[in-house]
């Protein structure tokens, strides 16, 4: 049904376009003044160039007079469930502009794709909602295992002639009884890091040593339970 145009409204655009026109011939007229200013100084006549002609714009192709949600259809239709990285590529190489996830979000929202994850990788497939229009869904291949951990491979330990528990208790032994400091100093001599404190607190512990303070003096002396401190 034709808009019916109130007259007053026509009259005035009326007269705004033969405003307009009459502000263009007078800028006309004054290039041309100046035009020809310019020819009397220069001697020889300044003609205009003639206008560029208007590039005609190209033919819509016949791919892109199909709607992006029907292109969408028909490469699922053909493909059979693509993924959405095969669909993306199918939108590009038809020369379409911008990415293609907002229109399949729209079409699985209106009903027309429904959308199925893919086990272990990222992504989805899509396939058509229609009944009789869906091909039949891939077949689920399950993901690699991944392969085991690597074993870090263990630490080599300093190897000694004896364990430490031994070596306290023999230096013990020999000696019939030792102090802090020379069992510490024994330790040190053996190449043992740390020093030996928390062995003979165990040992102490476990009844295997006994201690006796050294008076006055910082320390302890430690003997074997077993023999004479």
């Amino acid at each position: 049904m034709p808009t019916t145009v109130p007259a007053a409204s026509l009259t005035g655009q009326i007269q705004q376009l033969l405003d307009d026109r009459q502000r263009h011939a007078a800028v006309l007229t004054e290039i041309d003044q100046k035009l020809a200013q310019i020819s009397t100084l220069l001697g020889t006549p300044v003609v205009p160039a003639a206008p560029k002609a208007v590039a005609a714009k190209p033919k819509q192709s016949a791919a892109a007079a199909v709607t992006g949600p029907q292109l969408i259809l028909d490469f699922i239709a053909q493909k059979g469930n693509p993924t959405t990285a095969e669909i993306s590529q199918a939108w590009r190489a038809a020369g379409r502009t911008g990415e293609v996830n907002p229109v399949l979000a729209k079409m699985i929202k209106s009903g027309r794709l429904k959308r199925a994850e893919i086990p272990g990788q990222r992504g989805s497939r899509y396939l058509l909602a229609a009944a009789g229009k869906s091909a039949p869904a891939p077949a689920t291949v399950a993901a690699p295992a991944k392969p085991a951990p690597k074993a870090k491979p263990a630490r080599r330990r300093r190897k000694y002639s004896t364990t430490a528990t031994d070596s306290i208790l023999g230096f013990i032994k020999e000696r019939g009884g030792a102090t802090t400091a020379e069992i510490n100093q024994h330790w040190r001599k053996e190449g043992r890091k740390g020093s030996a404190d928390h062995n003979l607190s165990g040992l102490v512990k476990e009844k295997l040593l006994q201690r006796t303070p050294l008076g006055e003096k910082v320390g302890s002396r430690l003997g074997s339970r077993y023999t004479a401190a």
